[in-house]
């Protein structure tokens, strides 16, 4: 496994550990994260403190959502991580799972582009294009 998808995986935890601010630190100042295109919210973020309150927000309206990696694979400069996500509304408290998908793209260990799939297929052919 190598250094980027390992750094999938410790962001992983970050997050299942309620560490935010982590999330950000090691992103590259022109970064940008695509909010899945089924979304009605679908934008891209740009920069650490957009992509932050992104975060932010995911987890005012679905608070204490854990992730479990699923798959994780490498290839080249980018990583694809398939997720399961398990959360209570925050109004609601209903439960809810949803599978996501993410393409990430390193450079020099730096996080530069993260895109979001519904569909890990997807997210598999976006990978090896």
């Amino acid at each position: 496994m190598g250094a980027n998808t390992e750094y999938v995986r410790a962001w992983i935890e970050r997050w299942n550990s309620g560490d935010l601010d982590a999330l950000i630190e090691d992103m590259d100042p022109d970064a940008e994260w695509v909010v899945a295109r089924e979304h009605p919210a679908a934008t891209i973020h740009r920069g650490p403190e957009e992509i932050g309150e992104y975060f932010r927000d995911w987890n005012r309206t679905m608070p204490g959502i854990q992730i479990e990696a699923v798959e994780l694979e490498e290839l080249g400069d980018r990583v694809l991580a398939v997720m399961r996500m398990q959360a209570e509304g925050a109004g609601s408290g209903a439960g809810a799972e949803i599978s996501v998908a993410t393409v990430t793209a390193f450079r020099d260990a730096k996080v530069i582009r993260t895109e979001e799939f519904l569909d890990p297929d997807e997210a598999r052919r976006a990978l090896s294009d």
